[in-house]
C-alpha cells in the first residue's frame, strides 16, 4: 500500500521517475504552471492513441467529440481514517443508463 511508503521511499519513488523521463530525452518542468498545461494536453491527447480508439470500436462508442478534463485543488485523502477519496458519476460509466454512481475508500 502507498500508506506504507515513507517520506524518503516516495523522494526515491519520484528520483526513479525523473530518471526515466529523462532517459526517454523529456525534461521535467519546474514550473507547476507548465506541468498543469502538459498534464491537461496529454489527458486530450490520450483520445486518440490506439488503445483507446479500440476501446470505442470495441464498445461501439461513436459520436463524441473528445474527452474532458477536470482541474481542481489537492486535498490530503490519506491523512486519516476521517479522510478519503471518491469519485461519483450522474451516469452509469458501464452502460450510461442515467443512475448515480459512485465510490469512496477511505485514507486512500
Amino acid at each position: 500500500l502507498d500508506t506504507e511508503l515513507g517520506a524518503g521511499d516516495l523522494k526515491r519513488l519520484v528520483n526513479k521517475y525523473k530518471e526515466v523521463y529523462t532517459r526517454n530525452g523529456h525534461v521535467v518542468p519546474t514550473d507547476p504552471w507548465d506541468q498543469l498545461r502538459n498534464a491537461i494536453s496529454a489527458v486530450f491527447k490520450s483520445w486518440m492513441v490506439p488503445r483507446a480508439v479500440k476501446y470505442r470500436e470495441i464498445h461501439k462508442i461513436r459520436g463524441l467529440a473528445g474527452t474532458a478534463v477536470n482541474v481542481q485543488s489537492m486535498v490530503y485523502g490519506n491523512l486519516s481514517d476521517r479522510s478519503g477519496t471518491g469519485v461519483c458519476f450522474t451516469r452509469s460509466p458501464t452502460d450510461g443508463s442515467h443512475k448515480l454512481y459512485g465510490e469512496f475508500l477511505v485514507n486512500a
